[in-house]
């Protein structure tokens, strides 16, 4: 494996260009929203479709290593949501849900990908796209579950069921999952043609991805409640991967590079549908949206010590 340096500066750079070009206007607002959308119904979608249609998933359900990832999910944000309730005895509940979500949700399409793969090859793309082939679907549920509970008190199931799949439906990336999962299922024979043409719209997907990101910080403020956004990056860059790392080693003992792409995946900011689903509720928006932007600067560092770990204790 490349240095943590050499594998995580360039991704940085690249995220810089975007910061310090829409930041010097020489792309406008509305360019960002263009590329967002861009790369989130074209490039995205043809890179999880291609892998997930393509690779050679194990035989079993891998019971492990989602218990690895989604169980410091789950124990994440636990404690960002107890932490919250401490310190704020009358926030609403479902700015508490916020909290937590945002502590253990990581950015795992638009950096999450681009690191893991950079860092640990193509070979990480089993468990990478694993995780990823449930992550939105377990995600979105149980945030929206919680969220459409702690805002109604008239609250029914199927209104619920209506909130998740309103949540779910219509999403690039689980749409693109479940067709490739889908057609890898069938044991079809992948086109070459077609398998060219998604890799082509596929190499566009991690440059475009991390320019955006970094134009996208341009817009994000970071305002009021300072103090809870630094609670929430410290469990997502903190808590949650050191978690992830003890389950993953010692609980279920995952092969090293299980363990590495449970990590790192762990050790990305927290993601973008934070504020979506904080302004969807009207509630800790301020948080969620100063959140993404601190725990993403301060990620590069978070990240390059991981790597370092994994490369020092594992050549």
């Amino acid at each position: 494996m490349l240095s943590a340096l050499q594998i995580v500066s360039p991704l940085i750079l690249i995220i810089f260009l975007g910061f310090f070009s829409f930041k010097r206007k020489i792309f406008n607002k509305s360019s960002i929203n263009t590329l967002n959308k861009f790369v989130y119904l074209i490039p995205i979608p043809a890179l999880l479709f291609r892998n997930t249609a393509t690779i050679e998933f194990p035989e079993i359900f891998p019971l492990e290593l989602w218990g690895a990832y989604f169980g410091s999910m789950l124990i994440t944000s636990i404690l960002g949501v107890l932490l919250s309730m401490a310190i704020s005895k009358n926030r609403p509940f479902k700015g508490n849900v916020i909290i937590g979500f945002g502590s253990a949700f990581s950015n795992t399409v638009m950096l999450g990908i681009p690191v893991v793969l950079t860092a640990l090859g193509d070979e990480a793309g089993i468990p990478l796209f694993l995780i990823l082939a449930v992550h939105g679907i377990i995600s979105f549920s149980v945030v929206t579950v919680l969220l459409e509970i702690s805002s109604k008190t008239d609250t029914n199931l199927k209104g619920t069921f209506v909130a998740i799949g309103r949540s779910l439906s219509g999403l690039p990336v689980i749409l693109a999952l479940v067709a490739g999962l889908s057609w890898n299922a069938t044991d079809l024979t992948f086109p070459i043609y077609l398998d060219k043409f998604l890799e082509i719209l596929s190499g566009a997907a991690i440059p475009i991805a991390l320019f955006a990101i970094g134009g996208s910080l341009t817009q994000i403020k970071i305002e009021g409640s300072i103090k809870e956004a630094l609670i929430v990056t410290f469990f997502k860059l903190g808590i949650h991967p050191f978690v992830a790392f003890i389950l993953a080693s010692y609980l279920f003992k995952l092969p090293f590079l299980w363990i590495a792409t449970v990590t790192i995946l762990a050790s990305m900011p927290s993601g973008i549908f934070t504020s979506v689903f904080a302004v969807r509720y009207g509630t800790a928006e301020d948080i969620a949206s100063s959140s993404i932007v601190i725990s993403t600067v301060l990620s590069s560092i978070t990240i390059s010590l991981w790597l370092t770990f994994f490369i020092v204790n594992y050549p």
